[in-house]
């Protein structure tokens, strides 16, 4: 009985034995579980704060390049809008200098006249150039011309 008894003991204690390290396996899978259940959420969080970093970065890149962009589209528009001002200045510079070359060709044209003055002899002008010049100042004025638009280019004696 006592054999009996303690084979009964064995068996508790076996069983018993068993039972708790079926419970410390039981514990330690549930916890290597949750560690790994938390080991992954932990990868998860960084792996998705990971690409939220890199879609902000990428976002704020794109958006910097199509400012980019912008500010080079909006440069060669203003490059081309004061080239076109230019090109019209220039234009316009280039017409009012020929229209101004016309007039002061138009305003120098000379054109040869002769004056007789009956009455008067060379031999009583001593000063022959002072003649000259009296005589383009009343020639402008008769004519409304500016005095360098009349040019006294010869004195000659009458029947000459």
């Amino acid at each position: 009985m006592i054999d009996q008894l303690a084979s009964e003991d064995v068996t508790v204690e076996f069983l018993s034995r068993w039972s708790e390290e079926l419970s410390d396996v039981g514990q330690k899978a549930i916890q290597t579980q949750r560690q790994a259940a938390q080991l992954k959420e932990k990868v998860q969080d960084r792996l998705s704060a990971d690409a939220a970093q890199h879609r902000r970065a990428a976002l704020a890149a794109h958006a910097a390049d199509e400012a980019s962009r912008a500010a080079q589209a909006d440069l060669e528009r203003a490059q081309a809008a004061a080239f076109r001002a230019a090109k019209r200045e220039a234009e316009a510079s280039g017409r009012a200098a020929e229209k101004a070359r016309r007039e002061q060709e138009e305003a120098e044209r000379l054109v040869p006249v002769k004056l007789k003055l009956s009455g008067l002899r060379m031999a009583h002008i001593q000063d022959k150039s002072k003649l000259g010049q009296i005589v383009e100042q009343k020639v402008a004025n008769v004519l409304s011309i500016r005095d360098e638009q009349v040019r006294v280019t010869r004195i000659a004696e009458s029947g000459t």
